[in-house]
Order: structure tokens, then C-alpha cells, then sequence
């Protein structure tokens, strides 16, 4: 485990939390959520504003969250994999979990995946699908850290 991953272990093992005593995938704490299907915090809720690539990406590397540093964009594939597919109705996005990510936006999620030189993957909760988004365009950021831990050791 490296120095910087550990905050979130560390901070994990002194509240007493066991993530393995819940059965919920998600597990919520203040300011972010533990998907344990991923082994990721994912930053939960998210601020209102939306950026630019660029700034999205320095917004994620430069946040401290509960003694966390090493925050970055997600893969196309984690963010992906919060989708709740059985949320979907016509009437009522976003397709997530809404207790473990209050107040999900509709509109593009910036992904760390480039889909070419002047625009990267991006993910909508409120659609069937993602696409790409120009690196100028603004998208909403939702930060994601790797536990680095297995999930027996939480």
C-alpha cells in the first residue's frame, strides 16, 4: 500500500468502520462513498460547478478529502460501473444510486479516458449512453481514489 493511499484505509480502520459488515455495495460517509464492488471512493456529493477538462482534472489532483490526497478523475469503466440500470424510467433520472450519490446532475462526467487529442470520454446519468466531450466544454467532476486495500482488510 502506498504512503498516500493510505488516508483513506487509515481513516476507514480508526472509525471502526467495516465495510465488509454491510451488504450494501455503496457505503456513504461525509463527502464521499466506498463502492466496495470497485474498491474506489468516489467524491459524493459533487460541488456545482462544472469545468472544463483541464480544470477538472487540477479540481481532482488537488483535492484533500477526509485526510485523502490522491484523488483523480475516474475511467470511463468506473464511473460506468455506478450506473444503476435499474433505476431507469422515464420519468425519474439519473440512473444511480440516489442515497449513496444525492443530487446527481444530468449532463457529462468527465472521464480520465481520452477519445482523442481535443476531447475525452464522458458519461451522462440521465441517458442510455456517454460519448465525447471537447476538452474546452465543462462536464461535472465526480472524484474517484483507489482504496488500495482489499476489501478484507476494510
Amino acid at each position: 500500500m502506498t504512503p498516500r493511499s493510505m488516508g483513506l484505509v487509515a481513516l476507514l480502520a480508526s472509525s471502526g468502520c467495516a465495510l465488509n459488515d454491510s451488504q450494501e455495495r455503496f457505503v456513504r460517509f461525509d463527502g464521499y462513498v466506498v463502492d466496495k464492488d470497485q474498491n474506489l471512493a468516489f467524491v459524493s456529493p459533487i460541488d456545482d460547478t462544472q469545468r472544463p477538462f483541464a480544470e477538472a482534472e487540477t479540481h481532482c489532483t488537488g483535492l484533500t478529502l477526509a485526510g485523502v490526497t490522491d484523488w483523480r478523475l475516474p475511467t470511463l469503466e468506473e464511473i460506468t460501473n455506478i450506473r444503476d440500470e435499474s433505476a431507469k424510467t422515464a420519468e425519474d433520472p439519473p440512473y444511480v444510486d440516489t442515497e449513496a450519490f444525492p443530487s446527481t446532475p444530468c449532463g457529462p462526467f468527465w472521464t480520465q479516458g481520452e477519445f482523442d487529442s481535443a476531447s475525452h470520454w464522458v458519461i451522462d446519468f440521465c441517458s442510455e449512453s456517454g460519448g465525447s466531450l471537447a476538452n474546452a466544454a465543462s462536464g461535472w467532476v465526480r472524484c474517484a481514489s483507489e482504496l488500495a486495500a482489499s476489501k478484507a482488510d476494510l
